[in-house]
């Protein structure tokens, strides 16, 4: 016989148990979410989902203040209804809040910070939504009409110094 090459995790990637391909043929097919642990996968029932991932979400962005390495940008992809959206505004009252310090990433929501951003008024916050009759955000939103080319829009909004917060956040939804 001849002998097979044993073997060997693609680059960057250690080799999956047969039980872990499974889990993940599993998650693939829509029937439980998966997350690593270290020692292999915890699997949450498809009715936890929302809850467990946004915790999940939270926490990485915790971590990632306390070590002062937050990104620039965040993209939250997902189907409808899983809470994108309001991750997006908890994440920026967190990060907006006047009264609790960013590493804490929990608004008091008594400050002015968090009040205007649950009333989505926060001078610092820019919201995006694609228009009713549309099924895409026009670029117009984005870099401003052709009179107006980046005097107007998120581009210019965007690269203006903040108003009131340490930070401005726009969220494109």
């Amino acid at each position: 016989k001849p002998q097979r090459p044993p073997s060997r995790p693609t680059r960057g990637r250690r080799a999956r148990s047969p039980a872990v391909r499974r889990a993940v043929r599993l998650v693939e097919a829509g029937g439980l979410l998966a997350h690593g642990t270290g020692d292999g996968l915890v699997l949450v029932d498809i009715d936890q989902r929302r809850r467990f991932v946004n915790h999940l979400v939270i926490d990485r962005f915790r971590r990632s203040l306390r070590a002062n390495r937050l990104a620039s940008t965040f993209l939250f992809v997902g189907p409808a209804g899983i809470g994108k959206r309001t991750t997006a505004i908890r994440l920026a009252q967190a990060l907006l809040c006047e009264s609790t310090p960013p590493t804490e990433l929990a608004a008091c929501l008594s400050c002015f910070g968090c009040q205007h951003v649950a009333a989505q008024t926060h001078p610092d916050l820019i919201l995006i939504q694609k228009p009713a009759d549309k099924s895409f955000v026009p670029v117009e939103l984005l870099i401003g009409d052709r009179e107006h080319r980046m005097r107007e829009g998120l581009c210019h909004e965007i690269a203006m110094t903040p108003f009131r917060g340490g930070r401005k956040i726009a969220i494109i939804d």
